[in-house]
């Protein structure tokens, strides 16, 4: 009784945001794997009125083939920016993509300093360590929140959470790692 109640719960939530969501998740799919899947569809980028729009500021997921070309890095630390909710102070986000060297330079600032930050290219997947350095500049600032992900394969699932928030997420589904 509890699970056909928990299920049809579920799916009365799923179809509530189906109309938002551009999932393509039947629902038996939400019923076998309902937390990571409805995190999925929070973190997507939607499309309404021809725009593409996020509608969650807690969760992102994201295809890590993603980098093509310079500002590709901008557009994830802009992101970054949305996730941390604004703990940092960040502006003048740049990044130089330098193929032939195989890195990627990242450069912002922070309450008005400069930091640059160097990470290796990886073709066209998106290097996860731009997570561990505001991870890191986050702690240096005195905040709770880090951030964490879950690999799920060419898909990735990121937030910044604070570490209750991780803890009672993970007791739901425990996929989430620190960066």
């Amino acid at each position: 009784m509890f699970y056909a109640d928990y299920t049809k719960n579920l799916w009365n939530i799923v179809t509530l945001f189906r109309d938002q969501y551009t999932s393509d998740f039947e629902r038996r799919e939400y019923e076998e794997k309902p937390y990571i899947l409805l995190l999925i569809a929070m973190g997507s980028e939607i499309e309404k009125d021809g725009e593409f729009k996020f509608t969650s500021t807690d969760i992102w997921h994201f295809d890590r083939e993603c980098i093509e070309d310079d500002g590709d890095y901008s557009i994830v630390m802009e992101r970054i920016v949305e996730l941390i909710k604004g703990e940092l102070l960040i502006t003048d986000i740049e990044d130089h993509i330098d193929r032939e060297n195989e890195e990627v330079g990242l450069s912002f600032k922070l309450n008005g300093e400069t930091y640059k930050f160097n990470l290796t290219l990886n073709d066209d997947w998106l290097n996860i360590g731009v997570f561990k350095i505001f991870s890191n500049l986050l702690e240096e600032h005195g905040s709770d929140r880090r951030f964490f992900y879950s690999d799920l394969g060419q898909g990735i699932l990121v937030g910044a959470f604070k570490k209750e928030q991780w803890l009672s997420l993970n007791k739901l589904i425990n996929i989430f790692l620190p960066v």
